[in-house]
């Protein structure tokens, strides 16, 4: 997401008009992605840039954009830094049936993969996309009794080599009145490809662990989705062990992932860890899968990302001092500020929830610039598409 103009090879498309390629090429570089989308509308040449892969790959870096939630719209809201509504998803938008799955959204953690954002209820679930403002796939689930009686919660993952997508849901079961005791069980639906012959499909996959759904607590990268272990339901694991569960292949995989610390025989006291003032959450950043170990003592956030999962190789790329003022959030986690994303020029773009600002940490200086209050959403998160990528295609029955 660099800062300049991004230098890449034209397109081949010829008869762009009055103006060179080049020129034009950089031109609708700085135009924001509503507009393009409006510019398609123009000649066949405009279209064809516009939706170049190579071309939509530059427009993303020069302007990432946000999905945010909140409980006082119960819309979608896709964002710029500056707080400036590009696209807004309303239930009224949608059928009659879809339209109470947006009651909870400023509720929840919401997940997106590429241009893809999964909302759901007890009984079904549906996979918007962003790019459209349509429904992609809407799915009706049995519910199990009331051995599972929650809301599960719901990851999509992109599988490239068949360009599929697929979901999988998380059922738990808490055994007594603390929560102590966890089970769960686990569905994985596919939602089919470009293939004409792809259907839904669905078929049960639990895993021997169990594991943390909660906010921040998981991450999808590269057709891999990571969870944090339940630490209230799993004895004898490190606070910052990882079940990772594999989309193309539809399984857990047998072994737990050792954490950045756990990894290097690294001793965490675990009475911080239930005391609140050490914690791990999971990111995304980059393409990378990131463990961000909170040390709420010491005032300070590491970014530890995995270079390699069959080694469980781990690298500290930053270390971040938090700015003040800590004792407003000191035991309440949700309220530190969580990366979103590293851009070209090696600002941190970091959600406040306790404050509700878009920030950026700038690791060169070690200083902080505010981008924009954002007051009305209580969920934030990166687009990791693009709006000017309309033409993906799910299978839904």
């Amino acid at each position: 997401m660099a800062a300049a103009i991004c230098t890449v090879d034209v397109p081949p498309v010829a008869n762009y008009g009055v103006l060179p390629p080049d020129m034009l090429y950089d031109i609708m570089l700085l135009l924001p992605a509503d507009v393009l989308c409006r510019f398609r509308l123009v000649c066949k040449p405009w279209r064809s840039l516009t939706s170049d892969s190579l071309f939509i790959k530059a427009h993303a870096s020069r302007h990432p954009l946000l999905v945010a939630t909140g409980h006082r719209t119960n819309e979608i809201h896709v964002v710029d830094f500056a707080g400036n509504i590009v696209r807004k998803i309303r239930p009224s938008q949608l059928t009659s049936n879809l339209q109470r799955l947006f009651d909870s959204l400023g509720s929840r953690d919401h997940n997106t993969q590429l241009d893809l954002f999964c909302v759901e209820s007890p009984h079904s679930f549906a996979v918007l996309n962003l790019a459209t403002g349509t429904v992609a796939a809407n799915v009706l689930i049995e519910r199990w009794g009331q051995k599972y009686p929650y809301v599960p919660t719901s990851f999509v993952g992109y599988v490239s080599s068949t360009r599929e997508y697929k979901v999988l849901r998380i059922y738990h079961q808490n055994f007594n009145q603390y929560g102590r005791g966890h089970s769960q069980a686990c569905e994985v639906i596919a939602l089919g490809g470009r293939e004409k012959s792809a259907r839904t499909r669905r078929s049960r996959c639990n895993g021997s662990v169990v594991v943390d759904t909660r906010s921040r607590h998981a991450a999808v990268v590269g057709g891999v989705a990571y969870f944090l272990v339940d630490l209230t339901a799993c004895a004898n694991v490190g606070p910052d062990s990882i079940a990772c569960f594999d989309f193309p292949t539809e399984a857990w995989r047998p072994e737990l992932l050792p954490g950045p610390l756990s990894s290097r025989n690294l001793t965490i006291d675990e009475a911080t860890v239930h005391n609140g003032t050490r914690a791990f959450r999971l990111a995304a950043l980059g393409g990378y899968l990131v463990t961000v170990d909170y040390n709420l003592l010491n005032c300070s956030t590491d970014l530890w990302f995995l270079e390699n999962l069959d080694t469980s190789l781990w690298t500290k790329r930053y270390s971040i001092r938090d700015p003040p003022p800590w004792d407003q959030c000191m035991f309440y986690l949700n309220g530190v500020n969580f990366p979103l994303e590293v851009l070209d020029d090696g600002r941190i773009i970091v959600w406040a929830e306790y404050g509700r600002v878009l920030r950026a940490y700038d690791p060169q200086k070690g200083t902080w610039d505010d981008f924009s209050m954002m007051k009305d959403y209580n969920a934030m998160g990166m687009l990791q598409g693009s709006l000017l990528c309309s033409v993906r295609e799910v299978i839904c029955n």
